[in-house]
């Protein structure tokens, strides 16, 4: 279960995918955006969502990591995804491999934010 964004050129080609799970590793979480409210929206919408995804500060980050591994802690690993209960990923369940796994999906979205603004089509799948 996640968010499946893929961008196109003009040629209809794929140019960009991006994909943010529904767990304690989504980054949209960090802001408390909604990929849901955004299914349909206009082009212009969607490239400022993906800004404001790349505009993630690494202070924001490590409290979002934090807030994620207390809770994981606190719950032995197991995490609730709809209801669905999950063991966590044993390598995610130390704060700094957080740290590094949110920062590399934001890294991936600000890296890919030229190709994003010059798409000609999205496709949004929640």
């Amino acid at each position: 279960m996640g968010a499946d964004i893929t961008f196109y050129n003009a040629d209809g080609k794929e140019v960009f995918y991006f994909r943010d799970a529904y767990n304690s590793g989504n980054l949209a979480d960090i802001r408390r955006l909604s990929y849901w409210g955004h299914i349909g929206a206009q082009h212009e919408q969607v490239i400022a969502f993906f800004e404001e995804l790349a505009g993630i500060s690494d202070a924001e980050i490590q409290r979002h990591a934090a807030a994620v591994h207390q809770r994981l802690q606190a719950s032995g690993g197991i995490e609730e995804i709809g209801n669905l209960r999950v063991q966590a990923e044993v390598d995610m369940l130390d704060e700094q491999g957080w740290v590094r796994f949110f920062r590399q999906k934001r890294d991936h979205v600000r890296q890919h934010l030229p190709v994003i603004r010059r798409a000609m089509r999205v496709e949004w799948d929640v």
